[in-house]
């Protein structure tokens, strides 16, 4: 069964987490402002991914960093080829780290275009440590090495000063840690407060000021992002047909699932739905943000099931 949306119901990233703990086989068709491209997942493994220009593992990470992507989804596929072996959670961990505003193309805003001319031209050269370092610095410490008559003395000097300079950074260290241990004493007394944690929002209040996932600007804002959480197991033995649950979330502005319901529920599915409904509530997020600041967010998710 193929089922399609855009990143703005559901982030890009959410969709490759769920399809990937809920195994088998899988292939996404997208389009972007990079162009179109194609994904294959076969048990949590991304194993070939083209975007736009790109191919293999920057046609993930380039995937995984646009805002605006719309995706037909088909599972149950053949896998026509294998040119990767790249686990998502994998994926989305580099994406996090490696995606910055100056990999996006000024012209379209995206990132694969961005990536794609970057790597049209040549890397600037490499340079050594030697290069790199003063002239007057220290072999021992990266700088040049010198030869000839006066090479001994030279050497020995570096010595000399290479080990001053490690007699003042350890002083230094001693120095710092018995500051910040005697400023951490001094800061504690028995009527310190407990430090305040996040507690349970008023459910009216919250609810005021949720805001709908499609209000987000895919641009500016960003959507919620699984951090932990498991697919549940097929609640009715030898079930010959299992369906995927759409639940209604509302994930608060510390990415915990503040209230869950079933997104048009169907006759004959309530024990699927029980027990979506029961993993969802352990699911967490890191939160949705808009202009810059956590808010709270409705959303609909897609709950798949381990067989």
């Amino acid at each position: 069964m193929a089922v399609s949306g855009s990143s703005g119901e559901i982030a890009f990233v959410n969709l490759l987490q769920v399809k990937a703990t809920a195994g088998g086989t899988c292939r996404i068709r997208f389009e972007g402002p990079g162009g179109e491209g194609t994904l294959f997942l076969d048990e949590g493994i991304i194993v070939d991914a083209r975007y736009g220009a790109l191919e293999g593992e920057q046609a993930v990470l380039a995937a995984l960093a646009e805002d605006d992507l719309y995706y037909l989804v088909k599972t149950d596929v053949a896998i026509p080829r294998r040119t990767l072996d790249l686990r998502v959670r994998t994926a989305v961990l580099e994406a996090v780290d490696q995606q910055s505003p100056r990999d996006r193309d000024p012209e379209t805003g995206s990132v694969a275009v961005g990536v794609a001319r970057a790597y049209a031209h040549k890397d600037p050269p490499i340079l050594s440590p030697s290069q790199l370092a003063p002239a007057d610095m220290p072999a021992a410490l990266g700088g040049p090495t010198h030869d000839g008559p006066d090479a001994g003395n030279v050497k020995g000097a570096g010595r000399l000063v290479s080990l001053s300079t490690l007699i003042v950074l350890a002083v230094a260290v001693l120095v710092l840690v018995s500051w910040r241990a005697g400023s951490r004493s001094s800061q504690e007394s028995p009527t310190r407060p407990p430090e305040a944690s996040p507690s349970a929002a008023d459910p009216a209040e919250l609810l005021d000021r949720a805001v709908e996932a499609s209000e987000l600007k895919p641009s500016e804002d960003q959507l919620p992002q699984l951090l932990t959480g498991m697919p549940p197991a097929v609640p009715v033995a030898g079930a010959t047909y299992v369906p995927t649950v759409i639940c209604r979330l509302l994930i608060d502005e510390h990415g915990r699932v503040a209230d869950a319901s079933i997104y048009q529920s169907r006759d004959g599915l309530a024990p699927f739905e029980s027990a979506a409904l029961e993993a969802v509530g352990q699911f967490r997020f890191r939160p949705a943000t808009q202009d810059a600041s956590p808010v709270a967010v409705w959303i609909n998710w897609p709950v798949d099931f381990l067989q």
